[in-house]
């Protein structure tokens, strides 16, 4: 629409919806305007802005102090990805930042190229077909990438080898993990995980402890963990009419959300107590404390769609996933085993 064409009437009830809380994004949505002309018309009415909370404007030097880059990269030997991941910037931020305070960038040391000699190629093949090395692990012995590793051994047509059974070769070279990242770790106790692990994985009996969040097949379609399971067989149960399971994403300033059901008027997300306080940052997931989930949810909620965040207790979860397997709603055959569970 244009500028001239919209009446004195419809600028004020603008000015009102945006005075009233609703955001520019909401208003140009509803009133099929741009965003952009709708922010002009405020200034020309001289309404004062709100300074969103996801304003990006001026974070750089809030981010991070760049003598502190400069010591992770320089005397630390840091990454780029390494300081980028830890302040939560782009590594050509980090780059520029560099540049700006004199600091050469180092230069990875560069992949070989071109076909690999005759020999190379029986060693790589008889390394991928007979070892079961993946390719990144043939890389670093012939100074290749991983991707040049693949195209190579798909243009000489070497059947490929599944993911389970390199999977299966890193175990008995490496056992059941690969190592150890953190430095907390003395030499003794790496050595004693290391052989309880390996205890745990040939013990024949053994069930298998399942991530927290696992796809079930449901009479509604796939969900995503046992307590959206719970959640749907309570509603059943209240004879409530079931949402329809989410399958698109949502982009943010975040990052993408993708909500558990979306009903229609609203998004509704199935949280735990526990996971509701992860997602808020005042509980740690994997030793970071992070709240860039509830900024998605709360971003959702302002300017897409309201998102209804639903909180089960552990105990009713339990039963009613219980319930859910027993009554066949579930699809799958799961085994039950002191409140763990598996898919057979």
């Amino acid at each position: 629409m244009s500028a001239k064409r919209i009446s004195q009437e419809t600028k004020n009830n603008i000015i009102a919806l945006y005075q009233e809380g609703n955001s520019i994004y909401r208003i140009s949505k509803d009133l099929v305007i741009s965003p952009n002309t709708i922010k002009k018309w405020l200034k020309d009415a001289g309404v004062e802005l709100r300074k969103t909370k996801y304003d990006t404007a001026d974070k750089r030097e809030k981010k991070f102090d760049p003598s502190i880059v400069v010591k992770l990269y320089c005397e630390q030997k840091k990454s780029l990805k390494f300081i980028a991941d830890k302040f939560k910037i782009h590594q050509e931020t980090v780059r520029l930042c560099l540049r700006e305070e004199g600091v050469k960038i180092r230069t990875s040391k560069l992949k070989r190229k071109g076909e690999p000699s005759l020999e190379e190629k029986k060693e790589i093949i008889r390394l991928y077909s007979k070892e079961h090395r993946g390719a990144r692990y043939i890389g670093n012995i012939f100074n290749r990438s991983d991707n040049s590793i693949s195209y190579w051994l798909k243009k000489w047509g070497i059947p490929k080898v599944s993911r389970s059974e390199l999977c299966k070769k890193n175990r008995e070279v490496y056992g059941p993990t690969s190592g150890f990242s953190g430095k907390k770790h003395s030499k003794e106790s790496k050595e004693q995980i290391s052989k309880s692990g390996v205890e745990a994985w040939n013990k024949e009996d053994r069930i298998p402890v399942v991530g927290k969040s696992r796809t079930f097949n449901t009479k509604v379609g796939k969900v995503l963990g046992s307590y959206v399971v719970a959640y749907l067989q309570g509603l059943i149960n209240e004879g409530v009419e079931l949402p329809v399971p989410n399958r698109k994403k949502i982009k943010t300033p975040h990052g993408h959300y993708i909500p558990d059901f979306d009903a229609g008027d609203k998004f509704i997300e199935i949280k735990s107590d526990f996971t509701l306080k992860v997602c808020k940052g005042e509980m740690p997931r994997n030793g970071t404390y992070s709240d860039e989930q509830w900024k998605k949810i709360q971003w959702v909620d302002e300017n897409v769609k309201s998102v209804e965040v639903v909180v089960l207790d552990k105990d009713d979860a339990f039963n009613l996933f219980i319930q859910a397997i027993n009554t066949k709603f579930v699809l799958d055959k799961v085994e039950i085993h002191k409140k763990q569970y598996k898919i057979i």
